[in-house]
């Protein structure tokens, strides 16, 4: 599981022995670190406890292990369990993976309507995996009409929060004139970025639309893009072009 659903923090977990009963305790940082160690049972030990007693935290990292089999079986049900649990809790993540189960139709039955509640939630709470689902699904036509402007308004907002593949999605909406007036040398700003951080296709279509671009032109995205990363992906639209 991509470790940009947790935020984990290395330490050693305790493990306490009461009656000849082995019985784990700790926090939620020492759970996700067994958790990013790979040592599932351990994770698991720690995180069940802290889930019952209602941190939502450890909630929906039982909802990511039991979706993914982490230590457990593959339970889907019982990953939308967790994952509710910790959604009541206004829990961001677990609202998106409870999205992505409706969208998967995995455990549930399919509904891109459903999918599209439980992601819109989590985008409201900062979720830019949420985010930018919303805007996949808006340009897919998926539990709405198809809605290129919504789905760069999407792009645009998890884009500011250093979502490459929503970058990629933003440059290519403005490289294209897709849904939004049709700026290359934004467009290639924002291709540049995602494909600094490993996203294959932007890299590609960077080199294509250099192509189509003048020199001077890429000289200035490619400062523009420099910007961008030092403020932090914000109001990079703004940004002076001289």
């Amino acid at each position: 599981m991509n470790n940009r659903f947790f935020c984990a923090v290395v330490t050693v977990a305790l493990s306490l022995t009461i009656s000849g009963c082995a019985l784990q305790s700790g926090t939620v940082a020492e759970g996700l670190a067994y958790y990013d160690a790979g040592e599932y049972k351990n994770a698991i030990g720690i995180l069940k406890s802290l889930g019952q007693d209602g941190d939502s935290q450890a909630q929906n990292a039982l909802g990511v292990m039991y979706e993914n089999g982490q230590g457990v079986d593959v339970d889907y049900k019982q990953a939308l369990s967790w994952y509710e649990l910790a959604a009541a809790q206004d829990n961001d993540s677990a609202q998106f993976h409870i999205g992505m189960l409706y969208a998967r139709g995995m455990g549930v039955q399919q509904s891109h309507v459903e999918a599209l509640k439980w992601f819109r939630r989590a985008a409201v709470n900062g979720s830019s995996n949420a985010q930018y689902q919303l805007g996949m699904q808006a340009l897919k036509g998926q539990g709405e009409p198809v809605n290129p402007q919504q789905a760069f308004i999407w792009f645009k907002q998890a884009s500011a929060q250093g979502d490459s593949q929503a970058q990629l999605q933003l440059g290519t909406m403005l490289a294209n004139g897709y849904g939004i007036r049709q700026d290359v040398v934004l467009g290639y700003m924002w291709l540049e970025i995602a494909g600094g951080m490993d996203e294959p296709v932007a890299i590609q279509a960077t080199q294509l639309l250099a192509d189509k671009m003048s020199k001077k032109d890429i000289a200035l995205a490619q400062k523009m893009a420099r910007q961008c990363i030092k403020q932090n992906y914000k109001a990079c639209d703004r940004i002076a072009r001289n």
